[in-house]
């Protein structure tokens, strides 16, 4: 289980605590805005997840890979979103490693998550 908790004294800004770090989260519309959004974050956290679950597969594979990027872009609707997903490798991979990686890259932690539902609980 991960638990992060999220202290909001002001209306445009709220102090997050997630594991051993804390940080500021700003509303992306915040005038003079100098921390992430929620949507920078969400971002961030799904670039990572897939960064980190594709450097495993190829380590677990014996894929030799240099550094590589993972760059997501995501727009909201008013009902749902789009999120694309770019992988920047420079290695030159055989189409089977790009299949496997690419395949590795759909499934992790965090992009099967987003699909679930989201429960709310109000405690007063």
């Amino acid at each position: 289980m991960v638990k992060v908790k999220a202290i909001c004294r002001k209306p445009d800004a709220a102090e997050v605590i997630a594991g051993p770090s804390s940080f500021t989260v700003e509303r992306k519309d915040a005038e003079g805005r100098q921390n992430p959004c929620p949507w920078e974050l969400l971002a961030a956290s799904l670039a990572s997840c897939v960064a980190l679950t594709v450097a495993a597969v190829a380590a677990h594979k014996g894929i030799n890979l240099s550094p590589f990027e993972v760059e997501v872009e995501m727009e909201n609707f008013e009902r749902g979103g789009r999120i694309s997903i770019t992988l920047r490798i420079k290695d030159e991979l055989t189409e089977r490693e790009k299949k496997i990686l690419s395949n590795s890259a759909k499934y992790c932690e965090v992009s099967k998550f987003l699909e679930g539902p989201v429960e709310f609980k109000w405690i007063t």
